[in-house]
């Protein structure tokens, strides 16, 4: 069916697999977005809400959860596949700029990968190749194993690389885009930490003046006792 097909290629591009482990069936995964439709609706209900409006809409978001956090982790997976891809990137250059062919130049980045998940895709890839001698096809199914633009990037270049072996301009853009997106995330990541810095400072100035003021009552409340 249509939305198995749609489903199973979700479930494989957000990397449901390096999420928990294995690969489910999209059957599977259906199950367990209604047991959290369910699950969160009773307890909803356990607290109170018992309108059925409400209950529909607590369903369908338990229902929605798992993917929400399947997208989530995907997101966290791109964040700390940069590096690698940037490194791919930068050796994919200077392989294939000395006449390397596509699939060997792979698999001597690979040494210097250390992302489990794109590391595991790109070994899968290469046995693929091995045994089918289809690079096209191998090609695609490691496309569909993320929802990466920098993979998407990386795919177009090395399908570039195959039909026509020009992919310098490709790859050099490529690599310049990853550091741009490198240096917006480290920015982003250093407001985040002064943010929490900003907040447990708040936090702390908070609890002493509450201390203090507890205190200052405890006094006052011992003087008016002792007249």
């Amino acid at each position: 069916m249509n939305w198995m097909r749609k489903t199973e290629r979700f479930l494989k591009s957000r990397g449901v697999e390096s999420f928990i482990g294995f690969m489910i069936s999209p059957e599977i995964f259906f199950a367990v977005s209604v047991c959290f439709g369910v699950f969160l609706t009773v307890l909803c209900r356990s607290f109170g809400v018992k309108q059925f409006v409400f209950d529909g809409m607590i369903f369908l978001f338990g229902m929605a959860l798992p993917a929400v956090l399947l997208c989530v982790s995907n997101e966290s997976d791109n964040d700390n596949m940069l590096k690698d891809i940037r490194n791919l990137f930068e050796m994919l250059k200077i392989q294939l700029h000395s006449g390397i062919y596509m699939v060997d130049a792979l698999e001597n980045c690979c040494g210097e990968i250390e992302n489990k998940r794109l590391l595991k895709a790109l070994n899968r890839f290469l046995d693929e190749v091995y045994m089918s001698r289809d690079v096209t096809k191998s090609l695609e199914q490691f496309h569909h194993a993320f929802s990466n633009p920098h993979i998407d990037m990386l795919v177009i270049i090395l399908k570039q690389s195959l039909e026509t072996g020009q992919s310098k301009t490709y790859l050099d853009n490529a690599f310049e885009q990853v550091i741009d997106v490198e240096r917006a995330l480290f920015i982003k990541r250093e407001q985040a930490v002064e943010r929490n810095v900003q907040v447990m400072q708040v936090l702390l100035m908070a609890g002493v003046i509450a201390i203090c003021v507890y205190c200052s009552i405890v006094e006052f409340k011992g003087l008016f006792e002792f007249f």
